[in-house]
C-alpha cells in the first residue's frame, strides 16, 4: 500500500496499480507503494517554502526606493538620504502551511540628475526564519536595488530593479536523526509604479498602480546526518508577475511649541500574484512537492510621517496583507535625512 496527501490536506490509501490515478488528481505528496513502513515525518518540509515567501520580500524593497518625501508635501520628492528597520511575519494556512519571520535593514538615498528626475540606491540585509512542518531555514541574505523616477505637478511614475543573494541553513526532524543541510538563493526583481496626487488644504488622495515580476532560484542540496532519511532535493526556477493597485488618504497637521508637521495617512489595496508558489522534488523515494501561498491579498498600511525639522523625517509604518489562507503583518522605522 502507498500513502498520498490530498489538496484539501487528507491522508489516503492507495495500491500499486492505483498510482496513475493518484497523480493525475493533483496529490500533493505521495509514498509509493511498499512493503517498507515510512514515516511520513520523514518526508515533509521542503526549501520551496523560502521560496515562496521571497516573492513578496523582493517586492517590499522595491517600494523602499520609491519615496524621498518632503516637508513641502506629499508628492514632492527631493535629494535625500535614509535607513530603515524593518520586521514582518507571515502565515500561510493552506495545505502547504508554512510561516516566516523577517528582520531587515536597509539604507540608501537618491538625488536629482536632471529638473524632475531622481536616480536613487539601496542596500539591505536580511535574516529569514521559515518554517514549514518539520522543518526550519534560517536565511541570510543581501539586497541592492535601483531605481529612477520621474515627479512632476503632483505625477510620479519610476522603475525600480533589484537583486538578492543568500544562503539558507536547513534544519529537517526524521525519525533517524536531524537532516542538515544548506543551500543558496538568488533573487532577481522589479517594479514599474505610476501615482497622482490630489490635494486641498491640509489634506490629499493618491491612487497609484504597480506592476512587478520577481524571479527566484534556489540550488539543489543533499542532506546529511539522518542516514537512510537524508534527501537529495532539487532545485528549482520560478518567476511570479505581480500587479498592486493602492490609494493612499492622508492629511497635514501642525502640533508643538515648534510646528512640527505631522503627516498621517492610511493606504488600501489589493497585491494580485500569477502562482505565487515553488515545486521542488526530491527522494529516498520519489516526492513532488509544491509550496504556495494566496494569489490575491488585500493591502492595508498606517503611516505616520514626522518632519522634526526642514532636515530630517521620520516615518513609521504598518503593512499587512489579508487573504483567505495567508495573514501577514509588518512594521517599519524610517529616518530621512534631506539635502
Amino acid at each position: 500500500m502507498g500513502v498520498a496527501l490530498s489538496p484539501a490536506g487528507g491522508l489516503v490509501t492507495f495500491t500499486a496499480d492505483e498510482t496513475a490515478a493518484i497523480l493525475a488528481d493533483g496529490f500533493l505528496l505521495v509514498v509509493p507503494a511498499m512493503d517498507e513502513l515510512i514515516f511520513l515525518s520523514d518526508l515533509r518540509g521542503t526549501s520551496a517554502a523560502d521560496g515562496v515567501a521571497e516573492f513578496a520580500r523582493a517586492q517590499f524593497f522595491n517600494t523602499q526606493l520609491f519615496s524621498c518625501e518632503q516637508e513641502s508635501g506629499p508628492s514632492d520628492e527631493g535629494t535625500c538620504s535614509w535607513a530603515s528597520f524593518n520586521g514582518t511575519r507571515t502565515v500561510v494556512s493552506n495545505q502547504t502551511r508554512f510561516e516566516d519571520t523577517t528582520f531587515s535593514g536597509a539604507f540608501g538615498g537618491q538625488f536629482e540628475v536632471f529638473d524632475n528626475v531622481f536616480v536613487g540606491g539601496a542596500l539591505a540585509f536580511e535574516q529569514s526564519d521559515t518554517s514549514r512542518l518539520f522543518t526550519d531555514l534560517d536565511a541570510n541574505r543581501g539586497r541592492a536595488g535601483l531605481t529612477v523616477k520621474y515627479v512632476d505637478s503632483g505625477f510620479s511614475g519610476g522603475l525600480a530593479v533589484s537583486g538578492a543573494i543568500g544562503n539558507v541553513d536547513s534544519t529537517r526532524t526524521t525519525s533517524s536523526g536531524t537532516a542538515l543541510t544548506d543551500f543558496g538563493v538568488t533573487t532577481l526583481s522589479a517594479r514599474a509604479r505610476v501615482a497622482y496626487t490630489f490635494g486641498g488644504d491640509g489634506w490629499f488622495v493618491t491612487p497609484e498602480l504597480a506592476g512587478g515580476v520577481t524571479r527566484v532560484e534556489g540550488d539543489g542540496y543533499s542532506e546529511t546526518g539522518a542516514g537512510i532519511n537524508n534527501r537529495i532535493v532539487t532545485s528549482y526556477e520560478e518567476t511570479s508577475f505581480s500587479v498592486h493597485p493602492a490609494v493612499t488618504v492622508g492629511g497635514d497637521f501642525r502640533i508643538g511649541p515648534f510646528d512640527t508637521l505631522v503627516r498621517p495617512s492610511l493606504t488600501l489595496g489589493v497585491d494580485w500574484y500569477d502562482d505565487p508558489s515553488v515545486s521542488v522534488g526530491s527522494g529516498v523515494v520519489t516526492i513532488a512537492e509544491r509550496v504556495s501561498a494566496d494569489d490575491f491579498l488585500g493591502r492595508a498600511g498606517v503611516n505616520l510621517d514626522v518632519f522634526a525639522d526642514q532636515d530630517v523625517a521620520i516615518r513609521l509604518r504598518y503593512n499587512g496583507l489579508y487573504g483567505e489562507s495567508t495573514k501577514s503583518h509588518g512594521g517599519e522605522v524610517r529616518v530621512q535625512l534631506d539635502f
